[in-house]
């Protein structure tokens, strides 16, 4: 069995999406492979966890793009942000629905750190609107509890969706029209000889089952 070069502890930090969905599936994977290996998983912004990156706190983080010296970005996955509604939310379903019909509707915030979110506003501002926004979270069964109501609808990471969607309980708003949101999550480290490349590799082939995974079920 491999071991790390400098040490069997592995710090890994990601956003609470990516930790929930895809380090939940991938974790016990590389525990399997490297079972000497001793994982600890820190969760939270793209920003904080940049930090911990560059002050050698976490060996390797699963957060978007960042641009900055000494940083390295590799694509790990693709996550869409899809707009759903509850399958009883009264809002037509329009072929091409406009961003004023959309203003007009309660909209719950999900501030999951993961994702640019001026996108969106930027959508509205273009068409001279402005989103209802009633409600601002950070976690996610709360946005999908609001969701239940009935009564809101929000942008949300397909990853934290696809059951629900695929269920019929929840039902995606086609905006492709108006914003087209397929951002991705990429593996940022700093010091790659930090750990093997046995297990660097084993990270990129975890990703990609997970993805086949994800279109199968």
């Amino acid at each position: 069995m491999e071991k790390t070069q400098e040490t069997d502890d592995v710090c890994i930090g990601a956003n609470g999406v990516t930790a929930q969905y895809f380090l939940a599936y991938a974790l016990p994977k590389w525990k399997e492979q490297f079972p000497n290996l001793r994982f600890q998983l820190v969760t939270g912004s793209t920003a904080t966890l940049l930090e911990k990156l560059e002050s050698h706190q976490i060996h390797v983080a699963f957060i978007q793009y960042v641009h900055r010296e000494g940083i390295f970005n590799e694509l790990l996955l693709d996550n869409a942000v899809k707009l759903v509604k509850h399958c009883e939310h009264p809002l037509p379903q329009y072929e091409c629905i406009e961003a004023k019909e959309l203003a007009q509707q309660k909209l719950v915030f999900f501030e999951c750190g993961a994702f640019d979110w001026n996108y969106v506003h930027k959508m509205f501002d273009i068409k001279g609107v402005a989103a209802n926004i009633e409600v601002r979270t950070d976690h996610l069964e709360v946005a999908k509890a609001f969701i239940r109501t009935k009564n809101y609808i929000s942008f949300l990471p397909q990853l934290c969706v696809k059951n629900e969607l695929e269920s019929g309980e929840f039902i995606e708003v086609d905006i492709k029209h108006l914003l087209d949101m397929n951002q991705h999550i990429f593996l940022t480290y700093k010091n790659k000889d930090a750990l093997t490349s046995a297990f660097w590799e084993t990270i990129c082939h975890t990703a990609k089952d997970f993805e086949r995974v994800q279109m199968v079920e």
